[in-house]
């Protein structure tokens, strides 16, 4: 019986490490599309802020609320204003 158990133990450990490294080849391939696509995720993120300025700009909330949430400038946000027709000034 010890004998199975000692065989189970082998077999799980080099499976798990075969999972292992298989899980830091596939973190190793994120981290470098990460770093590929760095550029456009920040693009990608800054054009959603700025979305979520715009729906707080219609909802009107304050420059400085929306400058607290979303980090954008208020030079910004008056900018995200008038592209959309809007006519506000910074407080």
């Amino acid at each position: 019986m010890a004998e199975y158990v000692s065989v189970i133990i082998r077999v799980s450990a080099a499976v798990n490490d075969g999972l292992f490294e298989k899980i830091k080849e596939e973190s190793t391939m994120s981290e470098a599309i990460r770093r590929l696509f760095r550029k456009e995720i920040a693009e990608e993120s800054k054009e959603q802020l700025e979305a979520v300025a715009l729906r707080m700009l219609q909802d009107h909330e304050s420059i400085d609320k929306i400058r607290k949430y979303t980090n954008i400038s208020a030079d910004r946000i008056i900018a995200i204003a008038k592209a959309n027709g809007m006519n506000i000034q910074a407080v």
